[in-house]
């Protein structure tokens, strides 16, 4: 039985995700207000690209994840092929380079230099998987490195030494490579043993079954190299990006069910999803609220002339909200398959898993995406302004997403044999629109959006600390299962304080 305690993992997380928003903040503002847009898409850019250069992470981290769970003690095997990978990986980003990158106006030797990205990127995601599979805060832990360190990173790179997009690039490796050190010193009790070249041959055998979703994955970040393909210029999608630099305020929902994976791989009860889930929904309720309500404000403390892309952020939140939903769901699915320890599973037993059935689902959705996302940019390119054709590729973005989590609740609901605790979650969403609605009026009526940034962040963490106050007032008072959460809380941190 696996040790992992979902709640305290789980809260670890959530909180760690919630002081790197703040880093993450602090790190965004330095870069967009000192790159030029020319300068932020071309960093969006290499973001797309990298995911090319990375994909077969999905090989390694899939199994070391599961194999880590379940105490089959492949680490060591694990962290040492990342070498293996990174070569791969490192070429595959280079043709990714030269064939797309021409058909853009961005500065090759840039994209050509953010070649180090890749290796570092192979470590850490290898050494995440590894610690998230045996004690999920240390991969948490790990995060808050990478996160703390970008912002002094950013302060003397991009802002004192003026090294433009190379500056963020650099910013990156070095907080990356310190996050990948940090993870193995505290993981190294399970870094024993000696390298088996057996075991990564057995990954490959089965590569097919974690690089299958991986195509879905890059189909569905292929959308910014066509819009700048198509567009003939990457400054909309430095729009687009500092948009999602907000609306990923809702993605921290993601860090309340990193736990429940693991847990179900080593053996535990199949009823923490459905009451993680309910957890879930609680903190995203606030987070999707925020994150339309401060939109605008959102987008100015980063950069003003980004402002105009706030209805961008709106339709991104939504989008989010499905995507880390589904991401939720789908971890439970993949915390209770078993194909993969089945003696002798064939090769029909994997198709009719759901390491392939849900990726299925997926590459059809994206497919789809792709096809009507090109249409309507080609076909209205000439028609409407750029920020409206930003406006219509979120709008896309987010309506694409829900046909998933559509699915997969049916998928959880049919797998777990129970229904979702829908009148603690209805009470949420009633909280939320009490409270955030009240938060929209008071906005409105008074929240000035200024330019300065010593004048809009504190008026926006005032309003901001009273909406969340507010929303845990109601949620305490009418639902039982948020006072055994805050009751929880305090019992966990006085448990780690002893």
């Amino acid at each position: 039985m696996s040790n992992i305690r979902v709640t305290y993992s789980g809260l670890i997380s959530f909180a760690i995700t919630l002081v790197t928003v703040f880093t993450g903040v602090g790190y965004m503002i330095i870069v967009t207000r000192i790159l030029s847009t020319q300068e932020y898409g071309t960093w969006g850019l290499i973001n797309s690209l990298l995911i090319y250069g990375v994909v077969f992470t999905a090989i390694p981290v899939f199994w070391l994840v599961r194999e880590t769970a379940r105490e089959l003690k492949t680490e060591k095997t694990g962290l040492l092929s990342s070498l293996i990978w990174s070569l791969i990986g490192i070429l595959v980003y280079f043709l990714a380079v030269i064939v797309l990158a021409p058909q853009t106006n961005v500065d090759m030797t840039i994209l050509l230099f953010a070649v180090i990205l890749v290796p570092v990127s192979y470590f850490h995601k290898i050494i995440s998987a590894i610690n998230l599979g045996w004690k999920p805060q240390l991969s948490s832990y790990g995060i808050l490195v990478t996160e703390v360190l970008k912002v002094p990173l950013a302060l003397l790179f991009v802002y004192y030494m003026d090294f433009g997009v190379i500056g963020v690039i650099i910013s990156m490796f070095i907080s990356l490579l310190s996050s990948v050190v940090f993870q193995i010193i505290v993981a190294r009790k399970r870094l024993q043993g000696y390298f088996k070249f057996s075991i990564i041959k057995n990954w490959f055998r089965l590569s097919w079954v974690s690089m299958y979703p991986k195509i879905a994955y890059v189909m569905y970040n292929t959308d910014v190299i066509i819009f700048s393909i198509i567009l003939g210029s990457v400054e909309m999608i430095a729009y687009y990006v500092a948009a999602m630099v907000v609306a990923n305020l809702v993605g921290l929902v993601g860090g309340i069910s990193g736990s429940v994976s693991p847990k179900l791989l080593g053996g535990g009860k199949r009823n923490i999803p459905i009451k993680n889930f309910t957890y879930a929904i609680y903190f995203a309720v606030p987070l999707l609220s925020l994150s339309i309500i401060f939109a605008e404000a959102g987008l100015t403390i980063l950069n003003p002339v980004y402002k105009t892309a706030a209805l961008v952020v709106v339709f991104l939140s939504f989008r989010m909200l499905f995507r880390s939903l589904a991401g939720t769901l789908g971890g439970y699915l993949g915390g209770i398959e078993t194909v993969d320890i089945k003696e002798n599973a064939t090769t029909k037993d994997y198709l009719k898993s759901i390491f392939i059935t849900i990726p299925t689902f997926t590459i059809i959705q994206y497919s789809v995406y792709l096809l009507v996302f090109s249409i309507v940019i080609i076909s209205m390119e000439s028609i409407i302004s750029k920020i409206e054709l930003v406006i219509m590729w979120s709008a896309i973005s987010m309506t694409i997403h829900l046909p998933l989590l559509i699915y997969l609740i049916i998928k959880v609901r049919n797998a777990f044999e129970t229904n979702f605790e829908v009148i603690s979650i209805l009470k949420y969403i009633i909280a939320g629109f009490c409270a955030f609605g009240f938060v929209g009026f008071l906005t409105d009526k008074f929240l000035v959006v200024s330019e300065k940034l010593i004048e809009i962040i504190p008026n926006v963490l005032l309003f901001v600390l009273f909406g969340v106050g507010l929303y845990i007032l109601i949620t305490y008072i009418i639902d039982s299962k948020t006072r055994n959460l805050l009751n929880g809380i305090i019992k966990e941190v006085d448990q780690r304080r002893r």
